[in-house]
């Protein structure tokens, strides 16, 4: 998905992510209906990024992966 295809204007942006799970698992939650705000303000290109999931509490250290 490329949200820049649309070529939006500048501004603060509602989006929506759901994960659909290969194997379902009722332990986990809250991957459908995930709500982010994204702030548009230019074009860029990324090359490396990580992405981390942690507790709601943040009694145990972010996993990161690549």
């Amino acid at each position: 998905m490329s949200l820049m295809e649309t070529k939006p204007e500048r501004g603060l942006y509602k989006l929506s992510v759901s994960a659909a799970l290969s194997k379902p698992d009722p332990r986990l939650v809250g991957n459908v209906g995930a709500s982010l705000t994204v702030k548009v303000m230019c074009a860029v290109s990324v090359e490396n990024v990580e992405v981390g999931t942690i507790d709601a509490d943040q009694t145990t250290q972010a996993k990161l992966a690549k």
